[in-house]
């Protein structure tokens, strides 16, 4: 089974995701997960792959030195060919400031070592140049939410004992004061 070390470097790679997720409105690498076999080893995640693959562009020794020591590599190697396509998915989704993207782009560096540090991602320019940040992430934009289905599922959270929650159609009680139980007699 392979070792893969989890650091602080994989946080800021999430960042990106979250990052462009926030930017497109839909995730950026949206993939179909492999399951774990019975022997509970961790399957490649070829269709995620696939899915980074072709908007970051094939990994390769030149972009990524230590590429060829993960255990994955060989599996990383069937993939055809593709060149780098952020930039043109960041203005299919209607970015268009320049630092933005830089910023994406350092976040969602494949090779770990040149990827952004959090105090580096802080401390960007994306923060202090250019247009201000407003606390209305959606302010001059354009973009309608999307619509999305919500099954009873979805609703179906099993909070009722929650201050503010009901269960069933029953009014909610819960806000209101107890009253003090009357013993026998009383």
């Amino acid at each position: 089974m392979a070792l893969i070390i989890i650091t602080a470097v994989t946080d800021l790679w999430a960042v990106g995701c979250i990052f462009a997720e926030l930017l497109a409105l839909r995730p950026i690498f949206k993939g179909e997960e492999a399951k774990m076999d019975s022997k509970k080893t961790v399957p490649f995640q070829r269709n995620q792959m696939q899915k980074i693959v072709e908007i970051l562009g094939t990994p390769s020794k030149e972009r990524w030195q230590s590429i060829t020591q993960l255990p994955e590599y060989p599996q990383m190697t069937t993939f055809k060919p593709y060149s780098c396509n952020l930039e043109t998915w960041y203005h299919q989704v209607g970015a268009t400031n320049r630092l933005g993207f830089e910023l994406l782009s350092g976040l969602l560096e494949f090779d770990p070592v040149k990827r952004l540090t959090a105090q580096q991602a802080l401390e960007h320019r994306y923060f202090t140049e250019g247009p201000k940040l407003s606390l209305n992430a959606f302010e001059g934009s354009f973009i309608e939410y999307p619509h999305r289905r919500v099954s009873s599922d979805d609703n179906d959270i099993r909070t009722s004992s929650l201050p503010g929650t009901k269960r069933s159609g029953l009014p909610d009680d819960s806000l209101q004061p107890r009253t003090k139980r009357m013993k026998a007699g009383e």
